[in-house]
């Protein structure tokens, strides 16, 4: 419960008093760079390291492959925090409006982890929600993680656009990631709070 909620929270608050960063057009990740790009960076290694801890958890009770995705998108998270993006975005002042189309081999890697990390983090939703599916008490639940998994991947889809220098969601890119951030790691906030309070099995 701690990762996905400490993450956030660094990273909105960041954003929110980064002189010369516009939390409305720029990727949080972009937050690792310039004066104090340190905490950033950090943030995304510790939550991704939580992300690691869950995934092992999970995989005790059982949950095997969405424990192994889970895991796949925390190491993707800490990756991002050590090879940090080009500037782009327009952060650091100056940088251009989209992400370059040519870039070095950290922000190549940066970029393809995260979107290892969203993949893998849409997928466990699905498969979680096929789980719980077999159990009818958990029919709401399974509900609302089939909607979540496909708004992740919508708005990932929807995120490489806001990113693109196209004309096409330009502009919005970190508005739509921060609403990607809120969808994705609330699910799995909910559902460590759930195996908490109760006793699922893993298999229903």
């Amino acid at each position: 419960m701690i990762g996905p909620v400490l993450f956030t929270l660094v990273a909105f608050i960041a954003g929110a008093t980064r002189p010369g960063y516009s939390a409305w057009h720029a990727y949080v990740s972009m937050l690792s760079l310039g004066e104090g790009g340190w905490v950033m960076a950090a943030n995304l290694v510790v939550g991704g390291l939580l992300h690691v801890a869950f995934s092992v958890g999970l995989g005790r009770r059982g949950y095997g492959w969405p424990a192994i995705l889970i895991g796949v998108a925390g190491a993707g998270l800490a990756i991002q925090g050590v090879f940090p993006a080009d500037p782009g975005l327009g952060y650091p002042p100056g940088a251009p409006d989209g992400v370059p189309a040519v870039m070095s081999t950290s922000s190549a890697v940066h970029y393809l982890a995260g979107s290892i990390a969203g993949l893998a983090n849409a997928t466990a939703a699905v498969l979680m929600a096929r789980r719980f599916g077999r159990d009818s008490r958990a029919a709401g639940w399974s509900r609302y993680l089939a909607v979540t998994a496909a708004l992740v991947f919508g708005l990932l889809v929807a995120l490489g656009f806001a990113g693109s220098d196209g004309p096409a969601l330009q502009g919005f890119a970190g508005a739509i990631q921060r609403v990607w951030i809120l969808v994705a790691l609330a699910w799995l906030v909910l559902l460590a709070v759930r195996l908490l309070r109760t006793a699922v099995p893993a298999e229903a």
